[in-house]
């Protein structure tokens, strides 16, 4: 399923593969945790460049039906933020099986998608093929410019996750004006 909005996990690694888990677990990334995530990104910079800490990049992962437009504001509405990282791409996941029902009753599905810049589809293994390929062209409809790619059991490779390039500032302001 698409989550339930709960906490976030923020994932260190370095080119080693080397990871730290940090868990903030206050509220949601896009209520009460968001200054929470600004403050643990402005401390693992300051660690960084002290050279107390060591890592090349930090993956956000929401447990929830987050809406990640005031997660992303963090990194371009906060100069030190701004200065230290790189709002790389925005990830989706959408469950074959439960992903339709999301979409129909959760705005903030709906926003996860207009968001994505890839979106991965998962568990078609649970549904046959004419409900993947209607729930992919739904997608479709709703965010054209994301690329999709449906998943086994998580398995992506890296190039698929990392260094995308993919997030642009204008398109999700197309999305969210206000953000």
């Amino acid at each position: 399923q698409l989550f339930s909005c709960t906490s976030i996990g923020l994932f260190l690694v370095d080119d080693a593969g080397k990871e730290q888990i940090l868990q903030l677990s206050n509220g949601c990334v896009c209520c009460t945790i968001r200054e929470d995530l600004r403050s643990t990104l402005t401390t693992l910079a300051e660690k960084k460049r002290k050279g107390e800490l060591d890592f090349d990049r930090g993956v956000i992962e929401t447990t929830g039906l987050a809406d990640p437009g005031p997660g992303a504001q963090t990194f371009f509405m906060d100069d030190e933020i701004a200065e230290s990282y790189l709002l790389d791409s925005i990830l989706t996941l959408v469950d074959a099986k439960h992903g339709d029902q999301q979409l129909d009753d959760r705005q903030e599905a709906r926003r996860q998608i207009g968001f994505a810049d890839q979106i991965f589809i998962s568990k078609t293994d649970l549904v046959d093929d004419a409900t993947v390929d209607a729930l992919i062209h739904r997608v479709k409809h709703m965010h054209p410019r994301a690329q999709q790619r449906k998943v086994h059991f998580g398995d992506v490779p890296n190039a698929e996750v990392f260094d995308l390039k993919g997030f642009n500032l204008n398109a999700k302001l197309d999305i969210d004006p206000e953000l």
